[in-house]
């Protein structure tokens, strides 16, 4: 097992019997947990085609590496994830299936791209129009891609900590 997936397991072990009441909520994290470092991205991102002293003058000014438009995800990977995600989240709550039903009635029905709302992850007023159009929870909504997409952000942060 992962020794940060592990260190996390340890910490909430720690917090369900320092807070029995949020056992519910800290199982349901401890899953996503366990999915998402499962999941291993299938992009290779070791190459960011940074002149080296650009990225350190960046890296001293506080400026990012990368734009969010120009992030690179690993989408068949985040895809197979939020499907993951989409099936513990139905167990927790009557809201998150509800939610959770509207959005996989969208994509059965081809009214709504996952492939695309995935890439488009930061484009605000995109997906509040789905949330909108679908009656989806916009929280709900930013949790499933945010959670969905972070193997790959987790992914990119580790290559760029070897370059």
């Amino acid at each position: 097992m992962n020794n940060s997936l592990k260190n996390k397991k340890e910490l909430i072990k720690h917090l369900k019997e320092k807070n029995p009441v949020y056992r519910e909520i800290l199982n349901f994290y401890e899953q996503i947990l366990e999915e998402q470092f499962s999941t291993q991205p299938a992009i290779d991102f070791t190459s960011s085609g940074i002149n080296e002293q650009v990225k350190a003058l960046q890296m001293k000014e506080g400026f990012p590496l990368i734009s969010k438009e120009n992030f690179i995800l690993d989408i068949p990977s985040s895809v197979k994830l939020f499907e993951s995600l989409c099936l513990i989240g139905k167990k927790i709550n009557e809201k998150m299936l509800q939610n959770i039903q509207a959005l996989e009635e969208a994509i059965m029905i081809n009214a709504l791209n996952l492939r695309e709302v995935l890439k488009r992850y930061s484009d605000e007023s995109y997906l509040n129009n789905i949330a909108k159009e679908f009656d989806i929870n916009r929280a709900i909504l930013n949790f499933l891609i945010l959670m969905s997409i972070k193997p790959s952000i987790r992914f990119k942060e580790a290559c760029k900590i070897e370059e």
